[in-house]
């Protein structure tokens, strides 16, 4: 029994280990890179991890922090901007009646 529980524990770290997605490496990276100011790279890197999972809030904040602060970078790049805009909200009526 004893060496039954021990299997289940090392095939369960295997299949965790296993399972962990490719965006959270990319976004690992973003950060690396980020930290040490590449921010072409960290744009890069968090690029990928939010196409990877789109629905993740942290990495399109994130992707976002680093376009604008490679934007800065080079002021004067005549090469059209992606945007990423924010989806439009509803619009409601206020006049009175």
């Amino acid at each position: 029994m004893r060496r039954f529980s021990k299997l289940i524990l090392c095939l369960g770290a295997v299949f965790l280990a296993a399972g962990c997605p490719k965006s959270r490496k990319d976004y690992t990276q973003g950060r690396k890179a980020e930290h040490l100011q590449d921010y072409d790279a960290a744009y890069d890197y968090y690029q990928k991890a939010l196409k990877a999972d789109p629905e993740n809030a942290e990495y399109l904040i994130k992707f976002n922090q680093a376009r604008f602060e490679a934007s800065a970078l080079h002021p004067n790049c005549s090469a059209p901007r992606l945007l990423i805009r924010p989806a439009p909200l509803p619009s409601r009526n206020f006049a009175r009646r």
